[in-house]
């Protein structure tokens, strides 16, 4: 299926579970995520994620940090990790809610005023007493925690029933949102303007709390069938690197990169900022 055929992040979804070839690999992880299983997990988190009243009318929060790090401190500040994906889960949640028609707000504010949060079980986050509090890499050590990846263990995998349509908000970036056509737009130029195929891997090295990290980083590999690489080190040490390869940064001073800032005022150039 050619990316300009996607309507949604459910087609993306739908069309990664018929490939079995690598959607993300954490190199300092034992085992990278095929397409195949890490989409079939984000049906099950979408359905998890619509028991906590997460819909159409029902947004989602998602901090976005390693599952573990050497520093374990409960400020994701104090690590200076926000931002760093070294595990599925923070994608499985955002595109979880995503494709039941909810919001996945990137850039949450305390106290989080969500239906959900999904978050490092190692951070403390402030929330309100009305937003569920569900947690990765843990289990969490507070009992009014959840375990996420337990709770989507045990979800059906099948795809959520709610429908999306192109026009429904999808994501939210410090106050600014994207719907689910705006994005797809984007992906489809990134195709095209880079060459971003099946036959290469994007090497990230870049913070997808931006809409730059997030579209560049994460969602235009997936949208096109591509290897996600999260390297150990620089990306340019990663021993299987290629010319055919792409690595997405958020140095501006890198030469033949997608640079994830550039990514973003392309976004915002149509006055949201």
């Amino acid at each position: 299926m050619d990316v300009s055929d996607f309507e949604t992040l459910k087609d993306i979804v739908a069309a990664g579970r018929n490939r079995e070839s690598t959607a993300l690999d954490v190199v300092r992880r034992p085992a990278p995520y095929s397409y195949h299983k890490l989409c079939t997990n984000v049906w099950k988190a979408g359905n998890l994620l619509g028991h906590y009243g997460v819909h159409s009318v029902g947004e989602l929060a998602v901090e976005v940090g390693p599952k573990r790090t050497d520093d374990e401190s409960e400020n994701a500040d104090d690590v200076g990790m926000r931002g760093t994906i070294d595990a599925a889960e923070p994608l499985l949640a955002i595109l979880g809610g995503a494709i039941i028609g909810g919001v996945a707000d990137m850039t949450p504010a305390e106290p989080v005023d969500a239906p959900a949060l999904v978050a490092p079980a190692h951070w403390d986050i402030e929330a309100t007493a009305g937003c569920t509090r569900l947690a990765y890499g843990g289990p969490p050590s507070e009992p009014s925690v959840s375990h996420f990846e337990r709770l989507v263990w045990s979800e059906n995998p099948i795809e959520p029933p709610e429908p999306v349509t192109p026009t429904d908000d999808a994501v939210r970036f410090d106050g600014d949102t994207w719907t689910h056509e705006e994005l797809l737009a984007v992906v489809s130029n990134l195709v095209d303007e880079y060459g971003i195929d099946e036959a290469a891997h994007v090497v990230l090295d870049a913070d997808v709390t931006t809409p730059g990290g997030f579209v560049a980083g994460l969602l235009t590999p997936l949208a096109a069938g591509t290897p996600i690489v999260v390297p150990e080190g620089a990306p340019q040490e990663w021993d299987e690197l290629s010319d055919d390869d792409c690595i997405v940064t958020d140095d501006t001073t890198a030469e033949n990169r997608l640079v994830t800032q550039e990514v973003t005022r392309s976004m915002r150039g149509t006055g949201r900022a």
